[in-house]
């Protein structure tokens, strides 16, 4: 009785063994905030908190009147990272890429972000690409070709909301508007890496030239690249929120293995 109830049990605890690590390979998800890609494992750019610390990095910093201009910028960031989003989403149903269904999940959160701002000043939510329709046509088609066409249309993606996002902060004198927009922004760079990374073990030659974002050297860094859009704009003299090192260290996590998340670097947001 005692040998067959040790039988049992060995067979009950190892077939709940078992399921776990199907279940691990199936989500390519550990469990400890690392999504599986092969033998490497790479941070997710946003942790299940991370609308929450947006809207108490927001509680921080007061509300400011917004300009035509800025209301139109916060509308169009919003369905910018909508047609990341479901682009990502629709190259990921055709070829099975990990990296395309991780990255339109930090879209997402994106999408999240910017409603933040778009609730703190009563504005509606774009629920369309709006000018952008053309845009979206355009790159899914192009993506449509090929998984090396589809990796491109990424790095196209972000290079473009890296660019808008900057003249975003540039154009801004509301604090708020920073600060969601360099989190926001500064994770492009990650996925840039992200998407060339996939072209290089997917042994696909890479006609983008990205070298005006990432040089070699930083693309071949584990470390989180969000640093850079802060720094870029500091050498431009544009002028930056403080924000609360307190803050900074609970703001999510970073893309890289250099152990430091998204805002573990409070001189992002320091002039």
């Amino acid at each position: 009785m005692k040998k067959s109830f040790l039988i049992t049990t060995g067979i009950v605890v190892g077939w709940l063994l078992i399921t776990s690590v199907l279940v691990t390979f199936a989500t390519g998800y550990n469990g400890f905030g690392y999504m599986m890609n092969g033998k490497n494992t790479q941070a997710i750019h946003y942790n299940s908190g991370s609308v929450q610390s947006h809207s108490g990095l927001l509680a921080s910093i007061p509300a400011s009147p917004l300009s035509d201009a800025e209301k139109l910028a916060l509308s169009y960031g919003y369905s910018e990272e909508m047609v990341a989003r479901d682009a990502y989403n629709y190259f990921y149903s055709l070829y099975k890429i990990e990296t395309f269904q991780r990255i339109a999940a930090s879209e997402q959160q994106h999408m999240n972000a910017v409603k933040t701002l778009l609730d703190r000043y009563a504005l509606p939510i774009p629920t369309g690409y709006g000018t952008l329709q053309s845009t979206f046509n355009t790159l899914k088609a192009e993506g449509e070709k090929w998984a090396k066409e589809a990796l491109e249309v990424g790095l196209k993606i972000e290079m473009l909301d890296i660019d808008d996002i900057a003249n975003t902060i540039k154009n801004t004198d509301n604090d708020d508007l920073k600060a969601v927009f360099l989190n926001i922004g500064g994770a492009s760079y990650n996925h840039l890496s992200g998407f060339s990374g996939e072209l290089t073990r997917g042994e696909y030659s890479q006609t983008l030239d990205i070298s005006k974002y990432l040089s070699g050297t930083e693309l071949s860094s584990r470390g989180s690249l969000q640093y850079k859009l802060a720094d870029s704009l500091k050498k431009e003299g544009v002028k930056l929120p403080e924000i609360s090192p307190s803050l900074n260290r609970n703001q999510g996590t970073g893309h890289g293995g250099n152990g430091q998340g998204q805002h573990g670097n409070s001189r992002w947001y320091k002039q």
